[in-house]
């Protein structure tokens, strides 16, 4: 009884780091466009790029993502890094998450208004000098957000720093899905318990 408690406790802690790990290899390959914005958060004066970085996962399937994290520097290109991707868990992930599917953002100037938009959710922004184009989108994507949040799963936070800003990304790379960690569990249990009667 021991050893099948012992092989249980194997097994679980076995998926359950599989469901937990997701440890991904970014690859920072450009920024759609640039659009150079101006504006204070906390009394802070920000003047910074604002646009969708082009980024490659895991060396095969591309993707894009928004930075979330106004304190580190990226260059681009740059990496790859190893970053862990998170679940969105707290209510700016999901806003941000929510412009990032919703907006569609197309042209440079739409791409630095949601980036703008982005940052708003997240730290709270005054705008100081943007294109008058830029300032329209921001508008539009903050009033067309209202109460919104995503419910998918397709977005992650990849955090990167201090190596390069944290990204939200929208994750192509395939995920193991919970009911597939359950299968592979279950039959390593039976695996165990087949290999006990057997002795």
């Amino acid at each position: 009884m021991k050893k099948i408690l012992t092989s249980l406790a194997f097994v679980l802690i076995f998926v359950g780091t599989l469901a937990t790990a997701n440890a991904t290899v970014i690859k920072i390959d450009g920024l759609y466009g640039y659009t150079d914005v101006r504006f204070s958060s906390e009394g802070t004066e920000h003047y910074v790029y604002a646009g969708e970085f082009q980024l490659t996962l895991d060396e095969k399937y591309k993707s894009v993502g928004y930075c979330v994290d106004l304190f580190t520097n990226t260059y681009v290109p740059s990496g790859p890094y190893k970053a862990e991707l998170e679940a969105l868990t707290e209510k700016w992930q999901l806003q941000a998450a929510w412009l990032m599917e919703y907006s569609n953002a197309e042209t440079t100037l739409e791409k630095a208004a949601l980036q703008l938009a982005i940052w708003d959710v997240e730290y709270g922004i005054n705008l100081i000098s943007v294109r008058d184009e830029v300032k329209e989108s921001y508008g539009k994507y903050m009033e067309m957000l209202g109460d919104n949040l995503y419910k998918g799963t397709d977005y992650m936070i990849a955090y990167l720093a201090p190596n390069a800003q944290n990204l939200l990304v929208k994750n192509t790379a395939p995920v193991p899905e919970p009911a597939t960690l359950l299968l592979l569990g279950s039959g390593l249990l039976g695996l165990a318990g087949f290999r006990r009667k057997s002795k």
